[in-house]
């Protein structure tokens, strides 16, 4: 065990970590600030880099939060031959939060959001949507032709894809990750069948809502993964899919209207 110093962007005083890594991130941090680093090259060391990696990504998430976390490692560049090694990064940067949400369970609890933001609410067919408050990002939203929008812009049916979408999408690298595999091609493909008489009542039997979905999973392995770690990615990847098992069993809606004068 060494204590490794970290030195911390913006000139605050240096952190000490313990990592089980020799002092190969010592090496590699201590020679300048985190926002001067360019490249690791590994091959000289004698343990993987991307240990390092992803226990700086841990003690980062640990002591100052997701998006230092982040910028932290964007701003460092694991290389093996140019292609950067992400070998354990997850299960080193889960590794404490498991072990605070064994101590801890209501840490695990987490709330995301999103808010519409439309600029014309006289409009019927046309709005906006900040998927994270804050993030700055806002995607367009529009009416389907099949009730008689314009259809210029993402339905909130597509969004609702998108969100499978992309949450069987991250799964699938997490889990893989997690699991030692290397995946050379993902791609992730959902769809969604809705009855539209229900919501235009045209047809008091048609209930409104999607009848159907279906998510298709493409992937690729590197050559000489074996079938059985294969068939525990997919089932592990289908059962830790968030958006997937909310869809499976949703929880209860509770929605509230709120007015006020508009004079």
């Amino acid at each position: 065990m060494v204590m490794v110093t970290i030195l911390r962007d913006g000139g605050l005083p240096p952190a000490k970590c313990p990592l089980r890594v020799a002092d190969i991130a010592h090496q590699a941090l201590a020679s300048a600030p985190v926002r001067n680093l360019t490249e690791i090259p590994f091959r000289s060391f004698p343990v993987s880099a991307s240990r390092v990696l992803g226990a700086i990504y841990a003690y980062a998430l640990h002591v100052a939060g997701v998006r230092i976390a982040r910028r932290l490692t964007r701003a460092l560049r694991v290389t093996n031959k140019g292609v950067p090694d992400m070998e354990a990064i997850v299960s080193t940067a889960q590794k404490p939060l498991r072990a605070m949400y064994k101590v801890t369970p209501a840490a695990a609890l987490v709330t995301d959001h999103a808010r519409t933001c439309g600029d014309v609410p006289s409009d019927p067919f046309h709005s906006k949507v900040e998927p994270m408050d804050g993030c700055g990002v806002v995607v367009p939203i529009g009416t389907h032709a099949a009730v008689g929008g314009p259809h210029d812009s993402p339905t909130p049916g597509d969004m609702l894809c998108a969100a499978l979408a992309a949450c069987q999408d991250s799964t699938m690298r997490l889990i893989a990750n997690l699991l030692g595999v290397e995946l050379t091609s993902l791609q992730v493909s959902v769809t969604a069948t809705v009855d539209v008489r229900g919501c235009m009542a045209v047809d008091p039997n048609v209930p409104v809502g999607f009848q159907t979905m279906a998510c298709d999973v493409r992937f690729t392995a590197r050559t000489g993964t074996s079938t059985e770690l294969i068939e525990k990615l997919k089932l592990a990847a289908e059962r830790s899919c968030i958006v997937q098992q909310t869809l499976k069993s949703p929880p209860p809606i509770v929605t509230t209207f709120i007015t006020s004068d508009s004079g």
